[in-house]
């Protein structure tokens, strides 16, 4: 009477229980890469338009680079009867490395600036806070950034007798 071997003891078997072991490895690679829990990369973005977000240094985060302009996503409210329409600019300057320092600023006269109690400017999310509220009227409520890409700004003026008013600037490099 002979006795049978078992396949999981021949060859072929043990090749089977191996390949079954890297395909089970592989898979949970994947999955734990996809979901981010391996890998240190950020996850990526749902907006189309956005290329990559980056974080330059360790703490410091740039906008990501974007297609065009992005229109707004709700028009903003008109400006209330007291208050004049209000406008944001922004200066920059090429630091080299892809990377641009860049100053956004509300664009107004001396005595409309005065009415204004503080500014919130609402960066992209890729920035470490990405809402900044500046209270500082000399310097035209000033906030200043660096990074590689523009992006549309958000901003939220709070004037001095409560009353608030959205508008937004499109940061623009190199002008």
């Amino acid at each position: 009477m002979s006795e049978e071997t078992s396949f999981w003891k021949t060859a072929p078997g043990v090749i089977t229980a191996i390949s079954g072991l890297f395909g089970s490895i592989a898979a949970l690679v994947t999955a734990l890469y996809s979901s981010g829990f391996i890998g240190g990369k950020e996850p990526k973005s749902k907006d189309p338009d956005i290329h990559a977000p980056v974080a330059t240094e360790p703490g410091k985060f740039a906008p990501p680079v974007v297609d065009a302009p992005v229109p707004n996503k709700a028009a903003p409210p008109p400006p209330s009867a007291s208050h004049p329409p209000l406008s944001a600019a922004n200066t920059s300057t090429y630091l080299g490395n892809k990377t641009w320092g860049w100053t956004i600023y509300i664009d107004a006269p001396a005595d409309v600036l005065a009415t204004i109690e503080c500014v919130t400017y609402t960066l992209h999310a890729t920035f470490q806070l990405p809402p900044q509220v500046v209270c500082d009227p000399s310097s035209r409520f000033s906030y200043a950034a660096s990074g590689w890409g523009t992006f549309l700004v958000p901003i939220e003026v709070t004037f001095k007798d409560g009353t608030r008013t959205a508008i937004s600037h499109q940061l623009q490099f190199g002008q």
